[in-house]
């Protein structure tokens, strides 16, 4: 990393609900859990990428979510995502969203740098394993 993110950087990330990232509960739109952490994660990946260096790239590795409330179709939605912890290549992020001030969902996410060609590498293996076992 150029410059590792310090701790309290924080990072925000709004989105409207749209009707491809709901379910239906009873005939009324509401965001799905995995939608929800998929914005709240990029929201953490987001604020990263800015300290990579060329040829590095950030896995998520851990993430401890409480789902606390519902957002429906074309709410907005405001995640967050703060730096709390560094150790290394290893960065811990609370992470939360919350939609009409209240919160949906909030918790602790993990990403650790790593170097992109090693994992390119061992994807490549893995699905050369794959295809050999197919």
């Amino acid at each position: 990393m150029k410059v590792s993110p310090k701790t309290g950087t924080l990072r925000k990330r709004e989105f409207f609900v749209s009707q491809d990232q709901c379910i239906d509960f009873d005939g009324i739109s509401i965001l799905a859990s995995p939608h929800l952490l998929w914005e709240m994660e990029h929201c953490a990946l987001d604020l990263l990428q800015e300290s990579l260096e060329k040829g590095e790239i950030s896995l998520g590795v851990q993430i401890d979510i409480e789902h606390r409330s519902m957002a429906i179709e074309l709410d907005h939605v405001i995640c967050t995502a703060k730096v709390v912890h560094r150790e290394g290549p290893l960065v811990t992020f609370h992470i939360a969203a919350e939609a009409h001030g209240k919160c949906l969902a909030q918790g602790l996410h993990k990403r650790r740098v790593v170097d992109r060609a090693g994992v390119k590498s061992r994807l490549e293996s893995l699905r050369m394993s794959t295809l050999e076992n197919q």
